[in-house]
């Protein structure tokens, strides 16, 4: 009858007050009589209770479903744009003298090939030295450093700044792409589709 985000939606901004239906049929984008039947049936789901013959109020249920984060569902469409988006990027660490390491492995460890909605795609990848001289290899991660905007924690923040430089890159800002770092030998054991590996 009415979807799970749609009723966080309402629930999220009725919270702490006393609501009548037009002001649900305006959250809803539906008419009256079709607010009231939605509102009828969240009262006898237990997420809300009536007040006055035309005012509700939210229920301990609704009020802990109104505190919870709504998990976004995106199209296929999206996650496989965001996807071949993510590979591109990619490519251009693996080619660019910007960063001094390689994204050696790349698997998707959620759903592949993207059949179906769902909240993001999973991805596990590892990195590997391109190889640079001590004094090439400093010259990058400092730039990489610069361009950090605030301050460092700590040092070893600072220190390991140039590989999340990488992964802030890899992941431009997407809710879609979930990526985890794996040393060489932690990513063998992982188990999903390959996208991309460079040889040894």
């Amino acid at each position: 009858m009415i979807s799970q985000s749609k009723i966080q939606e309402l629930l999220k901004k009725t919270r702490n007050e006393f609501f009548s239906a037009d002001k649900a049929a305006q959250i809803l984008i539906a008419d009256k009589s079709k607010a009231i039947e939605i509102l009828t049936y969240l009262e006898h789901a237990g997420y809300l209770e009536k007040i006055f013959e035309a005012s509700w109020q939210h229920s301990l249920r609704g009020k802990i479903l109104a505190n919870k984060k709504l998990i976004k569902i995106f199209t296929t469409d999206t996650l496989k744009r965001q996807l071949n988006s993510f590979i591109k990027r990619v490519q251009i660490v693996n080619s660019s003298a910007e960063y001094p390491d390689y994204i050696h492995h790349v698997i998707v460890t959620s759903e592949y090939p993207i059949t179906q909605k769902s909240n993001g795609i999973h991805i596990a990848y590892s990195m590997s030295s391109k190889g640079f001289t001590r004094d090439k290899k400093d010259i990058a991660e400092n730039k990489l450093r610069q361009r950090h905007s605030g301050n460092f924690g700590n040092m070893l923040e600072k220190l390991s700044y140039p590989q999340e430089a990488v992964r802030l890159f890899l992941k431009a800002k997407s809710p879609i792409l979930k990526l985890k770092l794996y040393t060489a030998e932690e990513i063998k054991a992982i188990n999903g589709h390959k996208i991309s590996e460079l040889p040894n």
